[in-house]
């Protein structure tokens, strides 16, 4: 079970819980990611600095980055949709 709890750049926001761990996650979802090449170097650039700050040891100022799901084309238009999932905070 999911709620929406916002939307970020590019897609909305979920809260929802891990089934396996239990955990509170925060669910990105942005469909059509790659519909244009300045958006999707934009989403690439996001998630790598998503990444690169959950490394860094201590950090708990920034939602750490968990999983990247893509999701299946749309039938209508052929775009791919993409989750991110991340701490809830």
């Amino acid at each position: 079970m999911s709620r929406s709890v916002g939307s970020g750049s590019y897609g909305q926001v979920y809260k929802a819980r891990c089934r396996v761990s239990k955990q509170e996650v925060a669910i990105k979802f942005i469909a059509k990611v790659c519909e244009s090449e300045y958006d999707l170097v934009k989403v690439v650039r996001e998630i790598k600095l998503m990444r690169w700050l959950t490394e860094i040891p201590g950090n708990d100022h920034t939602s750490g980055l968990i999983d990247l799901l893509v999701a299946p084309r749309d039938k209508n238009h052929g775009h791919l949709g993409l989750f991110i999932v991340m701490e809830f905070m």
